[in-house]
């Protein structure tokens, strides 16, 4: 799927994950520590430091005495070996949390020196893309782009993370024109449309109900909350019921 093939690219705290191109000569040394390793107890076999620095000009003089055709081989072999220890990632949502902090992690640190070194200014916020992603909102501010959340737009940058975050969930974005602004009406029954789905989602996946459940916001914690344990997360209580 999409989100596998996003987890194997972007993982392990690495804006990206880069790889160095198959080497022949890591081919070549690691054949002849093999060679040499073949028959020896475990206690007594070569370690790869110490065998290149004790071969080193044997291993130098060998090497260049292969043939292209030798030397693509090793490189063939070596793309085996990595095909073979290839890491696949599981879906594990701690193990995924895991690589989404570490990865924030480091563009924090890279987005604070970029603004030391070249005197930029800017921010970044990303949030969670849908229901089934639970992570909080991710953001960072340079000292100004703080500033110019507070003076221009009126707002603390947590709290503009949020409302994106808000309008990402709601499904929201999906409805929006870009030439006539949506009616009051028309957004609170997109909202209510989406809660539902989301209600009918939950119950149906946790087998709590077989039967569609309207969502009832007048007696929202009694009806829903109470009866069936759910609860509507990081909603505002004052804008209840819809």
């Amino acid at each position: 799927s999409e989100r596998w093939t996003r987890r194997q690219l972007y993982l392990g705290g690495k804006i990206v994950c880069r790889q160095r191109a198959p080497n022949a000569w890591n081919g070549f040394i690691r054949q002849r520590l093999n060679d040499i390793n073949e028959g020896l107890s475990r206690g007594d076999r070569w370690k790869l430091t110490e065998f290149i620095e004790d071969h080193k000009e044997t291993l130098k003089h060998d090497y260049s005495k292969l043939t292209a055709a030798q030397k693509n081989v090793f490189v063939i072999q070596v793309m085996k070996k990595r095909v073979e220890n290839q890491k696949i990632v599981r879906n594990n949502p701690k193990a995924v949390q895991r690589n989404m902090l570490a990865s924030f992690a480091a563009m924090d640190q890279e987005w604070t020196a970029l603004c030391s070194q070249l005197g930029i200014e800017g921010f970044y916020i990303a949030v969670q893309g849908g229901i089934k992603d639970l992570s909080g909102p991710k953001l960072f501010f340079s000292e100004k782009a703080e500033k110019f959340a507070h003076a221009v737009l009126d707002l603390e940058p947590r709290c503009l993370a949020l409302k994106l975050e808000a309008f990402v969930v709601s499904g929201l974005d999906t409805n929006v024109s870009t030439t006539q602004p949506r009616s009051l009406n028309k957004m609170i029954s997109a909202c209510r449309t989406h809660l539902q789905d989301e209600l009918d989602y939950i119950l149906r996946e946790n087998k709590i109900t077989d039967h569609k459940i309207t969502m009832n916001y007048a007696n929202y914690k009694r009806s829903i909350v109470e009866r069936y344990g759910v609860t509507l997360q990081g909603w505002p209580s004052a804008l209840l019921p819809v």
